[in-house]
């Protein structure tokens, strides 16, 4: 009797892989949905300004540092066309 114990009880775990029904959370996450941390994955893009000859732009550009849990802003540089983007000032 002891042997079969073993036997039955891989018989019922192979069964139950097979047919997908191995330990599995009743309601998955939805990746489609908000998440709590997709929040460290925004980026913002406020204020922007036009140079005076109208050939480029600056802006400033925001996000959340999730490693020091806060936000972060910097000013860029960019031609009128978006071409050669570049961070002038870092800053809080």
């Amino acid at each position: 009797m002891k042997s079969l114990v073993p036997a039955l009880a891989f018989a019922v775990v192979a069964t139950a892989v097979a047919f997908g029904q191995t330990s599995r959370p009743e309601n998955p996450v939805d990746q489609s949905l908000l998440q709590a941390d997709d929040v460290f994955e925004w980026e913002t893009v406020d204020d922007p300004r036009m140079s005076p000859d109208g050939k480029r732009v600056v802006f400033e550009r925001g996000w959340s540092d999730r490693v020091e849990d806060r936000p972060r802003r910097e000013i860029w540089i960019m031609e009128r066309n978006g071409d050669r983007k570049r961070r002038l000032v870092t800053g809080s």
